[in-house]
């Protein structure tokens, strides 16, 4: 069962929902961040990959290393303009 998540930054006005984990099939995503392209990514991935796959996502656009931003109990910052991202928990996903 996945998570969905709101994610918001107040000062660039970032306001997004992410359905965040992995569902029934086995499948899902996980948002990553790329603070050198300055990007939110989406990272799809299975419970039935490699662990060292999900440890090792990289940028789309730049292919720099990125990591996973839910889920750790972590806080994070915007991509953007550094100001701490604001997440909440706002249901689940089958």
């Amino acid at each position: 069962m996945g998570e969905i998540v709101r994610i918001a930054c107040e000062r660039c006005g970032l306001d997004r929902d992410v359905f965040d984990g992995v569902g029934m099939a086995g499948l899902g995503e996980t948002l990553c961040a790329c603070y050198r392209c300055e990007r939110l990514v989406m990272k799809k991935w299975s419970v039935h990959d490699d662990p060292a796959k999900q440890d090792n996502f990289t940028c789309p656009y730049c292919k720099h290393p990125i990591e996973p931003m839910l889920g750790d109990g972590r806080t994070h910052d915007c991509p953007t303009c550094d100001r701490q991202l604001v997440v909440e928990s706002i249901g689940v996903w089958d």
